[in-house]
């Protein structure tokens, strides 16, 4: 059988130096990248110069905006406007709810309820654990008469 036979003199010590040259040829896979580069750079400018060509030739053929629309400027929105800033609403929310997660307060002096922090709420529950309930168990057989 091929590849059986055994190596004789000089070869027989030596592992065979150097690479194995008939598994990938370098220089084609090396070419074949490089167009490919090549061609993705192409299409990249030509898009941009097609994208930049219908653009200016669509703002030629547009009409200009009339005088009164130059001379007002942008206005805004008829009354309600529903949000004025949206952004500043948007912070001053946040504030009034890391204000509520962050501060003591009663909520039902009567029988004893507060309002903590969540930061000391996760202290108290790591340290005493939760309450446990006295009411059936789930998954508890229920007699039948």
């Amino acid at each position: 059988m091929a590849g059986n036979e055994k190596l004789t003199g000089r070869h027989a010590d030596v592992p065979s130096a150097g690479h194995e040259e008939r598994d990938v040829n370098t220089r084609a896979v090396t070419a074949t990248g490089l167009a490919i580069f090549g061609l993705v750079l192409i299409t990249v400018f030509g898009m941009w110069f097609l994208f930049h060509f219908l653009s200016e030739r669509e703002a030629s053929r547009s009409a200009p905006p009339p005088a009164i629309v130059r001379q007002e400027g942008p206005r805004l929105p008829p009354e309600p406007r529903l949000q004025a800033a949206p952004v500043a609403d948007f912070k001053a929310i946040q504030a009034a709810e890391r204000k509520l997660m962050d501060s003591y307060a009663w909520i039902d002096p009567d029988h004893g309820i507060v309002r903590i922090p969540v930061e000391r709420a996760l202290e108290v529950v790591a340290r005493k654990g939760l309450p446990v309930s006295s009411g059936p168990q789930p998954g508890a057989a229920k007699e039948t008469k």
